[in-house]
């Protein structure tokens, strides 16, 4: 029988400590945009492509935060409004798309360092003490300038779980939570003009607000589909 001696045993190539425990850059950015269906950075590897976002200053802004619900979940602007988005949990990937086509809404993720706004520029205010700001929170943006009448719903691509909420406020806090958690969802109905009649019965704060026999769900009529 041979006997294979040490100095016989094929070279094994050293690498440097820092490179066996370095994972590769593309597991990485698989691991963390799995579930949102994006790739590195903001970008959406699956249909459909994300759009950019608006040069039109915003008309109206919808907050969320990882975990929380859009607020407000359903608002009314008139045709060629732009909506922004902001993300006030910006380490933490959200985003906005249509349930289904036409996508409407196709955003990235946003997530810094994308339309990123440090809190030396910002004005959302992360802790108040006495109604004073003491604290300014940072946010990623997404605008949309929508040019068509319609009523456009949306979600977070990402999955990220959210309390429904009983009221929609224009963007002020959401009310007292009363619903199991949930992809959070929200609503844009753009209506022809400030006396247009085509979002009636669409946002609520109130069952009254909406057609007979039809629930006021998460400030939707009937609830975000």
């Amino acid at each position: 029988m041979t006997q294979i001696l040490p100095f016989m045993r094929p070279a094994v190539p050293c690498l440097p400590r820092r490179d066996v425990l370095r994972p590769p850059a593309r597991f990485l950015c698989a691991l963390s945009a799995c579930v949102a269906g994006l790739g590195c950075g903001s970008a959406r590897t699956s249909p459909p492509s994300v759009q950019e976002s608006s040069s039109e200053p915003a008309s109206l802004i919808v907050r969320i935060t990882a975990g929380q619900a859009f607020t407000a979940g359903c608002v009314l602007v008139e045709r060629g409004a732009t909506v922004e988005w902001r993300n006030l949990t910006p380490h933490r990937s959200v985003g906005v798309l249509s349930p289904r086509e036409p996508y409407e809404l196709s955003s990235p993720a946003l997530l810094a360092p994308y339309n990123w706004v440090g809190p030396k520029d910002s004005d959302e205010c992360a802790r108040r003490v006495l109604g004073s700001c003491q604290e300014a929170a940072p946010y990623s943006y997404w605008r949309h300038t929508f040019s068509e009448v319609g009523v456009f719903d949306y979600r977070d691509p990402g999955g990220s779980l959210a309390l429904a909420s009983t009221g929609y406020s224009y963007g002020l806090p959401a009310g007292m939570a009363t619903a199991p958690a949930s992809v959070a969802t929200g609503t844009v109905c753009v209506r022809s003009s400030l006396a247009g009649r085509e979002c009636s019965q669409v946002c609520c704060t109130q069952a009254s607000d909406c057609a007979e026999g039809i629930a006021c769900s998460a400030g939707r009529c009937g609830g975000t589909p």
